[in-house]
């Protein structure tokens, strides 16, 4: 595609519009779930809280210099979509940062379940992989003005590395997150309770699935079309994700409540002792998405193996 001939629209400015009207829409779903996030958990740590808003920070400067530089700016000369200017040529950058801190958020979260802080270490790793790639298109994609640099040679390879890695990287990051809380699914009597943590398999399958769908679309759509099709899942990736995170620390409340309607229906009458001896169970399940779920479920056994000691022994 010549750099110096108008493009066809529906390829180009037409692909990166779809892209920014369905991003915009699920900025407006951020926004929603940050403003009800920090109303509903002021108890969390001053570190988590900083990285939610840094990434809405981020999908901010994201979607709105896209929009305006499209829209406003660049009004009536497309011929700068194939040779655009500095702006949009680090719109990458915000697209890729929010993408890794998300997926680092992720990485936290399997080493605090699992345990394996080296093996999450190596999954941060991995996900940095895809940012660096990103940082060297920005910088070919400034020197050779436009996109026909990333059309033939090492910009094509960049980003044939950087398309495939993104899908790998979130289905081993799900893996790794199902096997972690997998383990804590063994034989118990709260077998209640159990349900809540296939409910949160369930859910981090369908996410997986979802941002997947994005990713294989957008490189499915570079490798065989010769327009910018494929900008259109690249801009929705990022928003995909960020939701993906924000709907993880949110569903939260929804668990605790679940979890409070299973202890009070569990131990309403029969384990009248149990609570009377002092034995609280703390099956806090939630808690696996921000701190360590290990010593709360050894200390939920550890109260339920004293209590049922208790009622054998008649209360002494």
């Amino acid at each position: 595609m010549s750099a110096n001939t108008i493009p066809p629209p529906h390829g180009t400015l037409g692909a990166l519009e779809i892209g920014f009207i369905v991003s915009t829409f699920l900025f407006g779903m951020v926004t929603l779930q940050n403003f009800y996030y920090y109303r509903t958990f002021p108890q969390d740590s001053l570190a988590l809280k900083t990285v939610v808003g840094v990434i809405w920070l981020l999908e901010v400067g994201h979607g709105w210099e896209g929009v305006y530089s499209i829209s406003v700016t660049y009004y009536g000369q497309p011929q700068h979509i194939m040779e655009p200017p500095v702006t949009l040529e680090i719109l990458p950058l915000f697209s890729s940062f929010p993408t890794l801190l998300v997926q680092w958020f992720f990485c936290l979260r399997i080493g605090r379940l699992s345990g394996h802080w080296h093996f999450a270490r190596l999954l941060a790793f991995i996900c940095a992989i895809p940012t660096a790639v990103t940082v060297v298109i920005v910088i070919l994609f400034h020197w050779h003005h436009g996109f026909p640099a990333l059309e033939t040679g090492r910009g094509k390879v960049l980003m044939m590395i950087v398309q495939s890695m993104l899908p790998v990287t979130h289905i081993v990051l799900a893996a790794a997150l199902c096997y972690s809380l997998w383990k804590f699914r063994e034989p118990s009597e709260f077998t209640k309770s159990w349900t809540i943590l296939d409910k949160i398999l369930i859910w981090t399958v369908e996410t997986t699935i979802l941002v997947c769908i994005s990713s294989f679309g957008y490189l499915i759509l570079y490798l065989t079309r010769d327009d910018l099709a494929w900008s259109a899942f690249y801009i929705v990736h990022p928003k995909l994700l960020s939701n993906v995170m924000m709907a993880s620390l949110n569903r939260r409340s929804t668990l605790r409540e679940e979890i409070q309607i299973t202890r009070t229906s569990r131990f309403a009458i029969s384990d009248l002792a149990l609570s009377s001896a002092g034995g609280q169970l703390e099956l806090d399940i939630t808690a696996m998405l921000v701190s360590s779920p290990r010593n709360i479920l050894q200390r939920t056994h550890s109260e339920a193996e004293a209590g049922s000691l208790n009622r054998k022994t008649g209360g002494c």
